[in-house]
């Protein structure tokens, strides 16, 4: 395949994928705050099967549109979108074809995530008990919405230790790439989310008003995930087999 007619396939899955991120968004449950949606299912799986940048610039491109429509125009939501949808494509793109080039034991990898982020949440709990903690001789006070963050990213992962022993090396490397774009695309949900609304909407004049409005949709965005880490880890694999014949991955193979 020459180069003009690789850029043409590749701007062809782009393309296709982006529709289909879009069509996601609206295949969806509506909350009080927030949704639970497809469109992360569609970006994650695009990376996976295509890399990190046609993954990453179709969710960001259909969800970002769809969020056009949603808020009527453009505004903080669409930036929140375009900049976390697309770098959730590139993590999960790019650490699943770093980590299936190596012979690493992914059980022990998640094991020490899992670990890690378990005395983290132990650590949060405890300093909020405290009402907070001191370092250097500085009080450094701990919202009670950092320990339910950790707590999710630990659930996160048990999850996925929990699909391990069902799951081909190939479909562990894939989780374990989606856990950490998903990881990332919580963290951004929130804080960042609250960063950009406290910078671009007149309506937050404080950045804890940005912040609350932010924590809002912290239940659709904790079941958003589960839901996207479930989902791909029972259909990546078998979407995987269905196209490697026509797909041509130069960059994907058995171990």
């Amino acid at each position: 395949m020459g180069k003009n007619n690789k850029l043409l396939y590749k701007m062809i899955l782009t393309a296709l994928f982006s529709a289909l991120s879009f069509v996601g968004v609206y295949i969806k449950i509506q909350l009080p705050a927030g949704m639970i949606h497809l469109g992360n299912f569609i970006c994650v799986i695009a990376s996976l099967l295509c890399g990190g940048l046609i993954g990453g610039i179709s969710g960001s491109l259909g969800m970002g549109l769809a969020d056009i429509a949603y808020y009527g125009g453009f505004s903080a939501g669409v930036v929140r979108t375009l900049i976390l949808k697309f770098m959730m494509g590139m993590i999960i793109g790019y650490s699943f074809r770093f980590l299936l080039k190596r012979k690493w034991n992914l059980k022990v990898l998640n094991i020490g995530l899992t670990i890690i982020f378990s005395i983290a949440f132990a650590l949060a709990v405890t300093g909020c008990a405290l009402g907070g903690i001191d370092v250097s001789q500085k009080h450094i006070d701990i919202h009670y919405t950092v320990p339910i963050f950790l707590g999710l990213v630990v659930v996160l992962f048990i999850l996925v230790l929990l699909f391990d022993r069902k799951l081909n090396r190939i479909s562990k490397v894939a989780l374990t790439a989606v856990a950490l774009g998903i990881l990332f695309n919580m963290f951004g949900e929130i804080y960042i989310k609250a960063l950009l609304y406290y910078w671009i909407e007149s309506k937050y004049t404080s950045f804890d008003a940005a912040y609350l409005y932010a924590l809002s949709s912290l239940p659709s965005v904790a079941i958003t995930a589960g839901l996207t880490c479930i989902l791909s880890a029972i259909i990546f694999y078998p979407l995987y087999n269905a196209t490697k014949g026509y797909l041509k991955y130069d960059d994907i193979s058995e171990e």
